[in-house]
């Protein structure tokens, strides 16, 4: 029982201790901004995935010989776009 009193003693020391709150905010705020690059990551593979689907879609239909208002219709690339797969 003693053991943890001193642990717990230590602890409220550190609570005052104004060298070990920075160093704690500080590694909040890097954990923080880590979870929020690492969904910004993501967000950005995965609006390049849907990308690059949508552009080996209209390659194949572009090798079916669809009209390029229909391929943009249904992939929604623009004509240049399109027209840069070729």
């Amino acid at each position: 029982m003693e053991g943890r009193r001193e642990i717990w003693d230590e602890l409220e020391k550190l609570r005052y201790n104004d060298e070990f709150i920075a160093v704690y905010d500080a590694e909040i705020v890097q954990k923080k901004l880590e979870n929020s690059a690492r969904k910004e990551g993501k967000s950005v593979g995965k609006k390049a995935g849907i990308k690059q689907e949508k552009q080996s879609i209209a390659s194949s239909m572009l090798k079916d010989n669809v009209p390029y208002s229909t391929i943009s219709k249904y992939t929604r690339l623009s004509k240049q776009e399109i027209l840069s797969l070729q």
